[in-house]
């Protein structure tokens, strides 16, 4: 599986490739690459910063997956966009397996 994070902060990367890792964990061989890129930008009206985590998966079977999470808090952002990607991928496979077997 082919890993790339896109972000300014090398610290950032590190701990996103981790949590990747553990939210993958068991499904890797089902996912050719994943490009996860962790962004921020101002939210109108109250220009706040919201911090925005996209995640796009090559499945093995050909299929793509994509999911993107904005959040005020960077952890947030980032663990709820891994969260719902693995849920969208387990929900994928066991929709591919039950057509297979019917």
């Amino acid at each position: 599986m082919r890993v790339r994070i896109n972000t300014d902060d090398d610290v950032m990367a590190a701990h996103v490739d981790q949590l990747l890792r553990f939210y993958l964990t068991g499904l890797d061989g089902e996912v050719a690459a994943v490009t996860i890129t962790v962004s921020i930008s101002a939210c109108e009206p109250l220009q706040e910063p919201r911090y925005r985590c996209q995640v796009n998966a090559a499945l093995m079977r050909g299929r793509a997956l994509e999911v993107e999470e904005a959040q005020a808090d960077l952890a947030l952002a980032v663990t709820r966009a891994l969260a719902r990607s693995v849920r969208t991928l387990r929900r994928q496979l066991g929709h591919d397996l039950r057509m297979r077997s019917s």
